[in-house]
């Protein structure tokens, strides 16, 4: 077949769906949406390259995965530009052309992604930050409860560096949901985490210099917790040398007392062998 049949709407496509809306036509080439939303292109053999076929490929790749990571809703958006992106690359001089076409497919989803994952934080935040508050209200011994309240200022620190990096945060386009969601639960819980392990290690007097004598310094200490993902590897870093240190005085001192031992052992003996 040199030159397909001009399509319309309302027409049967040449796989059996009917056309309910022309993407892209030329004498070559048909790309249309079906009256079920679907998808689907039709091109002339006779003149369907190598070109083409990586542009099928990509195609049907993307398709795929765009069921995997959306929305229903979100779906049928995407695949009205996907239709368009796919007739460009049909239509492109190169391959190179052809696949450039779908390149901002990729940065929309990139930028659903980063949406989704920037929502699951949000959402962990108010979970959990929630039920730090109950606790406060409700936890029964008072002189406790400031801990609950230090747990709501990680959670609210973590979140704060979650907004502030939000233009620098790496998130793969084609990511799957839950993953993107885990993402953003853990790093939300990552910052009470540590600021609950932290404030311990601080009463312990294992952290130098760290000052946790009232309760705003309590509170500010678990908001640069949660909020700076330097500071808490700079702190265990800090802590395992004074964990190490302490090792190494118990050691020194265990040495000394046994070097003290061996030598009034040994002077007794001398005085024994001198004495006439």
């Amino acid at each position: 077949m040199s030159n397909p049949p001009k399509f319309k709407v309302g027409d049967l496509a040449p796989d059996g769906n009917k056309i309910a809306e022309i993407v892209g036509l030329t004498d070559k080439v048909l790309v249309y949406r079906g009256e079920d939303e679907s998808v689907g292109h039709f091109i002339d053999v006779d003149v369907m390259s190598d070109k083409d076929q990586q542009v099928i490929r990509k195609f049907e790749y993307l398709k795929g995965r765009l069921v995997d990571i959306l929305p229903k809703r979100e779906y049928k958006s995407f695949m009205q530009h996907l239709a368009a992106a796919q007739f460009q690359s049909f239509v492109a001089d190169t391959p190179e052309k052809a696949i450039e076409a779908f390149a901002h497919i990729d940065a929309r989803i990139a930028e659903f992604a980063k949406l989704f994952y920037l929502t699951a934080a949000f959402c962990t935040f108010l979970v959990l930050g929630a039920i730090a508050f109950l606790l406060y209200h409700s936890y029964p011994v008072e002189a406790h409860r400031i801990y609950a309240l230090c747990l709501a200022f990680a959670f609210a620190g973590a979140l704060a560096s979650v907004m502030f990096r939000s233009g620098s945060i790496e998130v793969g386009p084609y990511e799957q949901r839950y993953t993107l969601g885990f993402r953003g639960i853990f790093r939300i819980a990552l910052g009470g985490v540590l600021a609950a392990f932290f404030i311990a290690a601080a009463k312990g007097n294992l952290l130098l210099g760290i000052t946790t004598s009232n309760a705003w310094s309590f509170l500010a200490f678990s908001f640069v917790s949660g909020f700076s993902e330097r500071f808490g590897p700079a702190l265990l870093s800090k802590l395992e040398e004074t964990v190490k240190g302490d090792k190494r005085s118990d050691k020194s001192e265990k040495g000394a007392k046994t070097s003290d031992k061996q030598n009034g052992s040994g002077g007794g003996n001398a005085s024994r062998i001198q004495t006439p």
